[in-house]
């Protein structure tokens, strides 16, 4: 059909509704049957006898919710009389549009100068524009972000994102706080750049499905810092402008028991302690005399310092030997060692001769062995010593 000027509005409206009550002489409130629309207790024609009612506060009536917390309850100041012909007329001219429009894929405005709108002329796929620019789109089961546009975190509930499937960013990053300076992107393939105060200061890459972590500014190091006992500490420090050397706080600490390694650059243990030397002929113990030891293991290399003094022989005699070392000696063929004696009192041997140790292999003990024969050393014996013999010595042995 033609027209001059705009075109005519198409858009229909609900018909008035009639409500009819006939009064008791003690009811109040009477229950409408269909909600009231916006505009309240102005879209309502209340008569009584064909009398018009004036609604509000302190007048004849008020409009209210009923039982069910819906708008379409009626409450009278004072009863209507027995047998009062009460109807009342609701408009709905100020409801929104009762009918649903089919846009079909046409463009719907929704702001004055037309740049903010909401289409679907693609199927099954929703587009929303502002300021005449595609920002979001929403298809079966996802919304997207289009380029340029971000998703606040205030738009999301308590700032958390909660998904059932993967979250896809395609490359773009990931803004981490409120300045925008600290952020999670992976725009480079297979490589994931962090940033803390607008600095790219770490990457994350696999190399044959090693993680990698690289340090991304120069010289820059990477530093583990933790709470002792309420106390701030840096723990480690890899030193990368020194070549990656680790700077620990406390030192580097191994489990009390050994997991050995077969690698030959790898140092596996390392132990502190004290050990409590005796001497013996195989068969009779030397009284000892506040023996001492202590010893440090590095990897499979023992060392040990000590003092051995006594107070009888207690009928030993033949060769004599320290016992108690504290760990077992390798077995390795040619993993022979020893050490020499400091200091020597009571000694029953000829005046510049020398005392040193023979470690034994695959055991706890260690020989003394005297310089004193052409061809090289005899072992020590008890006639050597003395009831009150007394050495101190160092050596070291492999496990």
């Amino acid at each position: 059909m033609a027209y001059i000027g705009a075109k005519p509005n198409t858009v229909f409206r609900r018909a008035p509704t009639k409500d009819s009550f006939t009064g008791d002489g003690s009811a109040t409130t009477f229950d409408l049957a269909n909600i009231v629309p916006a505009g309240g207790e102005n879209a309502l024609q209340v008569f009584i006898d064909n009398v018009r009612q004036e609604p509000g506060s302190g007048k004849a009536y008020t409009l209210g919710n009923d039982g069910s917390g819906d708008l379409k309850r009626i409450t009278f100041s004072a009863a209507p009389a027995s047998s009062a012909a009460i109807y009342v007329i609701t408009s709905f001219s100020n409801e929104a549009f009762a009918k649903q429009t089919d846009l079909k894929g046409s463009e719907l405005a929704l702001d004055a100068d037309g740049d903010t709108t909401i289409t679907a002329d693609t199927d099954d796929q929703i587009d929303i524009k502002i300021n005449n620019a595609d920002d979001f789109q929403f298809t079966a089961n996802t919304f997207t972000a289009q380029s340029g546009s971000t998703i606040a975190a205030q738009a999301l509930t308590a700032t958390t994102l909660t998904t059932s499937s993967t979250v896809d960013i395609q490359g773009q990053e990931l803004i981490l706080d409120g300045d925008n300076d600290t952020s999670i992107t992976a725009d480079t393939d297979d490589r994931i750049d962090i940033k803390v105060g607008n600095t790219d200061i770490l990457q994350i890459t696999n190399s044959s499905s090693d993680a990698v972590i690289t340090q991304a500014v120069e010289d820059k190091d990477i530093i583990f810092k933790g709470d002792d006992g309420g106390s701030a500490i840096t723990a480690l420090t890899i030193d990368m402008s020194d070549g990656g050397i680790l700077q620990t706080r406390a030192g580097v600490g191994f489990p009390g028991t050994q997991v050995a390694s077969t690698g030959a650059n790898v140092l596996d243990d390392y132990e502190e302690g004290v050990w409590t030397p005796a001497m013996t002929d195989g068969s009779n113990t030397l009284t000892a005399s506040s023996p001492v030891g202590i010893y440090t293991k590095i990897g499979r290399y023992v060392f040990c310092n000590g003092q051995m003094a006594t107070s009888s022989l207690n009928s030993a005699s033949g060769t004599i030997r320290l016992t108690g070392l504290p760990f077992t000696s390798s077995s390795t063929a040619g993993a022979f060692a020893g050490g020499s004696c400091v200091y020597g009192d009571g000694l029953n041997i000829t005046a510049s001769m020398n005392v040193n140790l023979r470690v034994e292999t695959g055991g706890t003990i260690a020989y003394f062995a005297l310089w004193d024969v052409a061809t090289g050393t005899s072992n020590m014996t008890a006639a050597e010593w003395s009831d009150d013999g007394s050495i101190r010595f160092y050596f070291s042995y492999m496990v």
